[in-house]
């Protein structure tokens, strides 16, 4: 496998401008390998340090514990936050007037956040930022931030929090989990709530045929390839006008068949991304919004 290990830093940053600049369609994926140190975040928070060691607690409530704490730092632009966030927002102001879409398959919640335009976004993997039934009693999904809200609100004032506290699905019963995939085996992961934008993505493809197509990888591993990887060497390989760069510090190999049309790049997706871009997201007011 060719891999571009002749090349040194600076230069593969400047290939990257170069491709991104030439293309008429930019396609990133953030992967895994993109996701922030939450427990750093929520440690800030005093009443998750209030709740931290609750005896009583379940898997499902230290859940609903980190993540309410989570969307309330998330809400009040916690400064550490917002350091991750800001990233996403070059990334949206690097590629927002190319033909672009963006897969992101990180679950920690802060991409959410940023400026990036949700329709030109899918994430399969599912968002902290809505809820289903556990059960997935009736294949839908709902907003969970006034439920986040309250939780948060209900965390400051009692002592001990445990599974009957947890907010329950008003059609069974059974307590709402959030709209996450907990791995390749989980039946009960409710696709509908990234399945319309999927669409988007599958039409908006069509737009690429034949186009100058930087395909960005951020991390991406191998826990469910076919969503991805898989994908994007096709395409890289069909699409004579397609440039596969990925990023990751493990999983950056591609195959021979991709030899002078992809480049792997190993290192920390995160960091990556900061010295590609640098400097500060505005809108077109010259403001973050």
């Amino acid at each position: 496998m060719k891999q571009e290990q002749g090349q040194d830093e600076s230069s593969k940053l400047r290939r990257v401008k170069e491709l991104a600049a030439d293309a008429v369609c930019v396609i990133v994926a953030i992967g895994d390998g993109m996701r922030a140190d939450v427990n750093a975040l929520i440690q800030r928070d005093p009443v998750y340090r209030k709740h931290e060691k609750t005896e009583a607690k379940t898997a499902l409530s230290d859940e609903w514990i980190r993540n309410a704490c989570l969307f309330h730092l998330l809400e009040e632009k916690d400064a550490l936050a917002q350091s991750r966030i800001f990233d996403y927002d070059r990334l949206w102001q690097w590629i927002r007037f190319k033909n672009y879409f963006i897969i992101c398959n990180n679950t920690d919640g802060l991409f959410s956040y940023s400026l990036a335009d949700r329709k030109k976004t899918v994430m399969p993997f599912g968002t902290p930022w809505l809820l289903q039934c556990e059960e997935n009693c009736t294949d839908t999904v709902t907003e969970a931030g006034a439920l986040l809200t309250d939780f948060y609100e209900r965390l400051k004032q009692r002592p001990e929090i445990d599974a009957a506290d947890l907010p329950r699905c008003p059609h069974c019963g059974k307590p709402l989990r959030f709209n996450i995939r907990r791995g390749p085996g989980d039946k009960l992961y409710c696709e509908n709530g990234y399945l319309k934008d999927w669409i988007s993505y599958r039409n908006w493809m069509q737009t690429t045929m034949h186009q100058k197509t930087l395909l960005l990888e951020l991390g991406e591993s191998f826990e469910a390839p076919g969503v991805v990887r898989f994908p994007f060497e096709r395409m890289a390989y069909l699409n004579e006008n397609a440039f596969l760069v990925r990023v990751n510090e493990r999983f950056y190999q591609y195959g021979p068949e991709l030899q002078n049309k992809a480049m792997g790049i190993a290192k920390d997706p995160a960091v990556f991304l900061s010295e590609l871009l640098g400097g500060k997201a505005t809108n077109d007011n010259g403001n973050r919004l």
